[in-house]
């Protein structure tokens, strides 16, 4: 219950921001807000711009937008996994591969190996 209504607050959270900051945006049947990629020079609304940008400029990093969202099949469509705001991999990209956590005390290597293994394979 609790995930599902967690879902359900980040869903309207970003529909409101999607709204507020103009971004292109569409919705699943149930609900779920999925930002559209494209929308201008490196801006997506699933990921705040400095991260994004970082992203874009590292092959490994910018070859993770491209993965295919499991729960959406139509090829037409081609939604991706970082496209929806509900992705647990969209909010560790935003803080890990953002430009200052290079500056902070904290290894991000160190942090990814232990906290979160399946996402230091992408850094």
């Amino acid at each position: 219950m609790f995930a599902e209504n967690l879902r359900k607050q980040l869903s309207e959270l970003a529909g409101r921001s999607a709204k507020k900051y103009n971004f292109l945006f569409g919705k699943s049947r149930g609900g779920v807000i999925i930002f559209k990629q494209g929308q201008g020079k490196n801006i997506h609304g699933n990921f705040l711009n400095s991260s994004y940008d970082n992203i874009l400029g590292k092959e490994n990093w910018r070859i993770r937008l491209e993965k295919p969202h499991p729960s959406f099949h139509d090829r037409k469509q081609q939604i991706k996994e970082l496209d929806s705001c509900n992705s647990p991999d969209a909010l560790l990209m935003n803080v890990f591969c953002h430009p200052r956590i290079d500056n902070m005390t904290i290894s991000r290597k160190f942090l990814m190996k232990n906290c979160f293994p399946k996402a230091a394979r992408i850094i």
